[in-house]
């Protein structure tokens, strides 16, 4: 599913470009406009999982504070400021189940 033609069109960095083609092995412009459009807030999550988050949130607001948005889809999570995704990494292998599970109920609002 594209956006919508009335809205703005998500730009990839190359950064990120190169981090989707390595770490979600899928097309770099959908898997953004999938993050974008269908990932849960980082704020939606609790327990272990979310104190990972916060990590994340915390050293990523720190060397780039432009950061906007934090999303996770499927087993990653993606680093947006404005229309623009920055970066993307896996979550770690032990915390996907947390996710995934924490997700789903979100996912199915949407």
């Amino acid at each position: 599913m594209h956006l919508a033609e009335n809205e703005q069109k998500l730009i990839v960095s190359n950064h990120a470009k190169k981090r989707i083609k390595q770490r979600v092995h899928k097309n770099v412009q959908k898997a953004a406009e999938d993050a974008w459009r269908y990932g849960v807030d980082f704020s939606k999550f609790k327990g272990r999982f979310r104190k990972y988050l916060d990590s994340v949130t915390i050293k990523n607001r720190y060397h780039n504070s432009k950061i906007t948005k934090f999303c996770i889809f499927k087993s990653a999570i993606f680093l947006f400021s404005g229309k623009v995704l920055v970066t993307t990494f896996p979550i770690p292998g032990h915390l996907v189940p947390q996710a995934i599970k924490q997700a789903q109920k979100y996912i199915e609002t949407k």
